[in-house]
């Protein structure tokens, strides 16, 4: 829900991780099995600079992934795997507070150990990893890595109930700008997410689903429960079930009106999307302008997905904000079904954006998302949804990029006025290079 695009500029070295292909001036992503074992030892001359990556690990994982680059070497760790609770505090105390001054942009930090370790199921509860990338010297390769010499982290969450991914935070440190870590960074966390997805299976959604639902059913040893009964956890999971099927019933009967789109749809709604926010055109965060950031978005792969996207508030406080001045993107690959162009790409299934922005509600609400399912930003993107058909487009057109989200909020007596909030005193801090 946060995007903090720390991005190099484009043109600089791509570099892949394990089960990718590296060719000249572009990526392309191959999975691989999980418990596939590969190395890798090649130099290559990429946009003039020599790379040399050495990799020697199982496809998912970032465990002894180096990278040479321009005479530096770059370690890849994901605090998942190998937890660190000393690293993470030094990320959030010194990377992440500095950058998002403001309380209400930053997840708490118990939060983050909580999600990194936690290892158990949390019904609907997206997954969350933070991958760093570190300069490491070489007496210190296969080491834990020196705090000073953090190179960048990418923080992300795999949705399972909409099979989705998004990037949340993205910070590439201020001297290792023009190593191509933030293309990197972003890959690896494309890679991960859409992993959770094979390593979960498709079905898991389903599977999700019944096991919420047959809890409500014996919450009280196996006899009749009354809703009163529930806790308010419980009440929050059942609304949540309440409300997928809902979307999902809704979806499954536009199919039946669109049959000539039905091969198109089933391949769709099972496929795997990578979301990620961005500045709207004319939005001035002080590090860059909105125009240049969407460049370099395009650059890397992302998509402008032509929908009237609302940031949710990112606490559950009475006084957060939503924000309406962001565009929703989604990563498209070279090589895994999708082809670069200046015209309409693959679509999103409306399907699987609502769903996503309910994971999104419930992410930050729990017990209290039916409250916000009737909050007047979150009815307007389902509206906005159904307005835009079964299947909702996407483009790297950077003309269709200078959409704006159109929100009015009722003011009372059927009045209405034009919203568009902003953190900061009008400046949007969740999107800057």
């Amino acid at each position: 829900m946060k995007l903090f695009e720390q991005i190099c500029p484009p043109n600089h070295v791509n570099c892949c991780k394990v089960g990718s292909n590296l060719i000249r001036g572009q990526w392309t992503i191959r999975m691989t099995s999980t418990t596939h074992k590969s190395s890798l030892s090649a130099n290559l001359m990429i946009n003039n600079l020599e790379v040399n990556n050495i990799v020697s690990n199982e496809a998912n994982s970032l465990k002894d992934e180096i990278y040479l680059i321009k005479g530096k070497t770059f370690k890849f760790l994901s605090l998942r795997e190998q937890f660190s609770l000393p690293l993470l505090t030094k990320i959030y105390d010194e990377i992440m507070k500095p950058n998002f001054p403001i309380e209400s942009e930053l997840d708490p930090l118990e939060v983050w150990i909580r999600n990194l370790t936690h290892k158990g199921k949390q019904p609907f509860v997206p997954v969350m990893h933070i991958n760093v990338c570190f300069e490491a010297v070489p007496n210190q390769i296969g080491n834990e890595p020196h705090f000073d010499n953090i190179a960048g982290i990418s923080v992300f969450e795999y949705y399972e109930m909409s099979q989705c991914g998004l990037l949340t935070y993205f910070v590439v440190c201020e001297k290792y700008r023009s190593f191509g870590i933030g293309k990197t960074l972003v890959y690896q966390a494309y890679n991960y997410s859409k992993n959770e997805l094979y390593m979960k299976g498709k079905s898991s959604r389903w599977e999700s689903l019944n096991n919420a639902l047959s809890c409500v059913r014996s919450w009280n040893g196996g006899g009749e429960t009354t809703i009163v009964q529930l806790t308010k956890a419980q009440m929050g999971q059942l609304h949540f079930a309440q409300k997928f099927l809902e979307i999902y019933s809704q979806y499954m009967s536009l199919k039946e009106q669109h049959a000539d789109l039905k091969p198109i749809l089933d391949v769709e709604e099972d496929e795997f999307y990578f979301f990620a926010e961005t500045n709207a055109i004319g939005v001035h965060d002080g590090v860059m302008p909105s125009e240049q950031r969407h460049k370099v978005m395009r650059n890397i792969g992302f998509c402008c997905i032509d929908f009237d996207y609302i940031q949710p508030p990112v606490t559950d406080d009475d006084d957060a904000l939503f924000c309406d001045d962001l565009l929703l993107l989604s990563l498209e690959i070279d090589g895994d079904s999708r082809t670069k162009s200046d015209s309409e790409l693959r679509a999103v299934p409306v399907f699987k954006i609502k769903c996503w922005l309910l994971e999104l509600i419930y992410t930050v609400y729990r017990e209290d998302v039916r409250k916000a399912m009737f909050d007047d930003y979150f009815q307007y993107m389902m509206k906005d949804a159904d307005k835009r058909g079964i299947r909702i487009k996407m483009y790297r057109d950077p003309v269709a990029w200078n959409r704006r989200t159109q929100f009015q909020v009722k003011t009372g007596e059927g009045h209405h006025h034009d919203l568009h909030v902003h953190h900061n005193n009008g400046e949007h801090k969740l999107s800057k290079l």
